[in-house]
């Protein structure tokens, strides 16, 4: 009634319950498939071809490397900061008047991360050619040539003398018309200033005041014998000194700011002077705005020689400190004493006035 288990040729058969179990052994049964009436075995089908790989094209040969720049090989040769130096100081010297040398100079030198050298090549550049624009424009600076030539070729500008005026006149002779931003504040009050001057000295009474200037710096009683003179003018007195010999021991700027102020007493004496002589004393309005002038000798010994060439007797003038010529020049010759303006000022008591001959 249970499954009935045969054995046969070393295989096991269980049957019953549906479940068959066969298990070969080394014995005689037939593998399965190679039997009589078994099916051929199917035939392996081969693997297909692989495609050969293509040959592999030989690298192209890499070009020989051009020569380095002659920059290149001499910054390569100079191994010290020393030898870079000396070689882009000579590099500058040969090409200065070269834009373009100074160009590829600049661009080598920075590309290597030298501002430092770049900068050199521009300040060589710029003592070549101050006012070039490339130089210039690389270190922020901006062209004032325009204002600056404008004032240089105003009416009066080369008599004008003052510091301001000069260094305006020194920027346009030398081409330095671009100036940088912390330059540019001082030159335009430098143009402000001259400025001013000019439009005060358009005037009628600084036009004839600058022509008695120049009458005496050319004229043969003054010049060269008592020349070079300073001058100041401060309307209505213009006057004009000597050139002290000893600049550093007594200034000809003192000389001029003292007898300025002497000058301005004496006249207000010799008005008082007129007054009691019942000679008219005319207001400076009165007299259309005239040119008060002096001259002063740098000492006692020039004032008495210039009257003695002009054949004035030599004892004509003796114990005269200042005199005003007022039939004649119209100016009050007088002589520096070495005095400040106080002593000078007290010494007006030696005056006189009188007409040349």
């Amino acid at each position: 009634k249970g499954p009935l288990l045969l054995a046969a040729a070393g295989g096991v058969i269980l049957l019953g319950g549906g479940v068959a179990l066969l298990a070969g052994g080394g014995g005689g049964g037939e593998p399965a498939g190679e039997g009589p009436g078994a099916a051929p075995p199917a035939a392996l089908s081969p693997e297909p071809a692989k495609e050969p790989e293509p040959a592999k094209e030989p690298e192209p040969a890499k070009p020989p490397e051009p020569p380095p720049s002659p920059e290149e090989a001499a910054w390569r040769a100079a191994t010290t900061e020393v030898a870079r130096l000396e070689w882009l100081s000579g590099a500058l010297a040969s090409g200065k008047e070269a834009p373009d040398r100074a160009k590829a100079l600049h661009a080598f030198v920075e590309g290597k991360g030298r501002k430092d050298l770049a900068r050199r090549v521009l300040d060589a550049r710029l003592d070549a050619e101050p006012g070039c624009p490339w130089a210039n424009g690389l270190l922020g600076r901006t062209d004032m040539g325009e204002a600056l030539r404008a004032a240089e070729a105003r009416e009066g500008m080369g008599d004008l003398g003052t510091e301001e005026a000069k260094r305006i006149l020194d920027r346009v002779r030398s081409g330095r018309t671009w100036v940088g931003g912390d330059e540019r504040p001082g030159v335009e009050k430098d143009l402000a200033a001259v400025k001013a001057d000019l439009d005060r000295r358009s005037d009628p009474w600084w036009k004839e005041a600058t022509a008695v200037l120049r009458v005496v710096e050319n004229h043969p009683a003054f010049h060269p014998r008592f020349t070079p003179v300073l001058h100041e003018a401060v309307p209505p007195y213009l006057v004009i000194a000597q050139l002290q010999q000893d600049e550093r021991a007594h200034a000809t700027v003192n000389v001029l700011s003292n007898h300025r102020k002497f000058f301005h007493c004496l006249t207000k004496e010799f008005l008082e002077l007129m007054g009691e002589a019942e000679l008219p004393t005319p207001t400076l309005g009165e007299m259309g705005n005239p040119v008060l002038k002096a001259f002063v000798f740098k000492d006692r010994n020039a004032f008495d020689r210039w009257h003695w060439d002009q054949r004035w007797p030599k004892d004509a003038l003796q114990g005269v400190r200042a005199y005003y010529a007022w039939g004649s020049s119209q100016f009050m010759m007088m002589y520096d004493t070495g005095a400040p303006t106080a002593t000078q000022d007290e010494d007006s008591s030696s005056t006189t006035t009188g007409a040349t001959t």
